[in-house]
């Protein structure tokens, strides 16, 4: 007794199931026909590299507000909307981080489906180094803190 398979949607890229064995659904690689469905860009890549300079940038509005302001060149007033604006996104920079982390894995299996050029490869790789660097960053800043609060500072 054979059992009804399913019919696939035209855009599904996934082999239907055997029934006949136990072996889990594969993946199948794009043919030639199939290339022109996936002629676009890999956006998740460009995800990636943008959602990596969130916390890199929030921590230089930071020090650049504090530098202008230790050197008089802009008002303790104007400080606070420097302030404002780089806790804002630093708010933002965790999440970002791991967007960036998960976004670039994403994006690098995914560029094997793309041209060379429309595969924006560096820009996932851009984006997770930029990403775990600033995980290492703001772990490394979090560990001095708690060290210096046990030891009293």
């Amino acid at each position: 007794m054979t059992l009804p398979t399913t019919a696939t949607s035209p855009t599904s890229h996934v082999s239907s199931p055997d029934p006949s064995t136990d072996l889990p659904t594969i993946w199948v690689p794009l043919s030639a026909a199939d290339t022109g469905r996936t002629a676009g860009r890999n956006v998740l890549a460009l995800v990636s590299m943008l959602a990596s300079l969130v916390f890199p940038l929030a921590v230089a509005i930071n020090l650049l507000g504090a530098v202008a302001v230790a050197n008089h060149l802009i008002p303790e007033r104007a400080m606070t909307v420097v302030v404002m604006v780089g806790d804002g996104l630093g708010t933002l920079g965790f999440p970002a981080m791991l967007t960036a982390i998960a976004t670039g894995h994403v994006a690098l299996a995914l560029a094997k489906r793309f041209s060379r050029r429309a595969a924006r490869r560096w820009m996932a790789i851009v984006g997770l180094i930029v990403g775990y660097l600033s995980l290492l960053a703001s772990g490394s800043i979090i560990a001095l803190f708690l060290i210096a609060g046990m030891n009293g500072f």
